[in-house]
This record gives structure tokens, sequence and C-alpha cells, in this order.
């Protein structure tokens, strides 16, 4: 596993510190370490490749090198235990607000936090949270958003139902990706500090009804 580094974003409280590596079994397993040690809210670890990406229920997400945002993000919020599942829907609303704001088209939210591009599959979320005396300790929150691939380049049985935002129509870099990506999480997390987590279901309704 090869890194370079810490690297901080400006003005941009979660990416601070931002752990680039080369290749990870997983960037949840990578900042789920790191946050047992104390790591600070906000961290953030990229990869560009996954040798065991995984989504919901422990299914596998395809990571092929270069093509994909693999971003994890760690989050401390003090919530109880039972809030812990507004971080899946924070997340979806955050990727699916990015590549809006990106341009890619006809994009909108399932339940309870996949987000499509022409109705196929363009991102997954996986929140593992650690709860300690009912509360939230920290949670890891795991994107996996397709951006460069071709049809090629998902697996065959994924071809029908995953798309990318290049087969979207928006060729698109790596970095601006993983940088609008944070910007949404950051304000969609910011907002929910603020009004509290039951505004992320409303928002939830709102954008899957708009």
């Amino acid at each position: 596993m090869n890194g370079s580094g810490f690297q901080s974003l400006e003005k941009l409280p979660l990416g601070q510190p931002l752990v680039e590596l080369e290749e990870v079994t997983s960037t949840n397993d990578v900042l789920r370490q790191m946050a047992e040690q104390g790591a600070a809210e906000g961290t953030a670890v990229v990869a560009q490749r996954q040798t065991h990406g995984r989504g919901r229920q422990h299914r596998p997400w395809h990571s092929p090198p270069g093509l994909g945002l693999y971003l994890s993000v760690l989050l401390r919020p003090p919530w109880p235990a039972s809030e812990s599942g507004a971080l899946a829907l924070l997340a979806g609303l955050a990727v699916a607000s990015a590549l809006q704001q990106l341009g890619v088209p006809a994009v909108k939210l399932k339940w309870p936090n996949d987000v499509l591009a022409g109705g196929k599959k363009i991102c997954g979320v996986l929140v593992e949270p650690v709860l300690q005396n009912e509360r939230i300790e920290f949670a890891v929150v795991g994107l996996g958003v397709n951006v460069r691939h071709g049809a090629e380049d998902f697996l065959p049985e994924l071809r029908a139902t995953a798309t990318s935002c290049r087969l979207a129509g928006v060729d698109l870099a790596l970095a601006p990706a993983r940088a609008a990506v944070l910007a949404a999480l950051d304000a969609g997390y910011q907002r929910a500090l603020r009004e509290g987590p039951a505004s992320l279901y409303a928002a939830w309704s709102g954008a899957v009804s708009s």
C-alpha cells in the first residue's frame, strides 16, 4: 500500500486531512483503523483502487484503478445511536447534489441511499457507524462514485444496471469529482448539525419527489 501522505483541501472542513493511497483493501477499512486511533472528524481517505471494496450487505463493489471515486470520510456527530441511519441519507443527498452540479443528467435517489443517473446506479454508499453508550462514537462514510467508466469497465453482470459520469455524457476527472462531493457532503453535514438529523429525512423526501 503506497501513499502520498497528507494533503489539505483549502477551506473544506471535510477532507482535512486527505490521505491519498494507491491501493487498499477498502478505504472504509483504512479510515476505521485511523478513527480507532483518534483521527479527527473530517479526515478522509481516497484510493486509486480497492481490492475488496464493498457496499451494503457486504456486496462487492468493483473498483477498477483510476476510474472511480473511492472515498471515505470520518464523521463524529453528537447524535444518539438511533440517528445513525440518517448519515446514509446525508451521503446520498450529497452525492446527488454534487453530480447535479457537475452536469450529470437525470440524477435521482433510491431508498435508502443509492444514487441513480438515467435509472442506472452511479454511486453506492456504505456508512459504518461505531456506537458506544447509545451514542455515535464515530461513523465512516464510504462512497463509490462511477466517474470515468466505459461500459466495458463494468463487470458483465452489471452493464445493464450501472452507469458513470462518462456514460451519462459528462467527461470528468477524478479530482473535481472528489472536490464537488466533499463540498456537498460538508454543506449537508453542517446543515444537519444545525437543524438536527430529522432534517435529512425531509430533504431526502423532497429530493425524491422533485
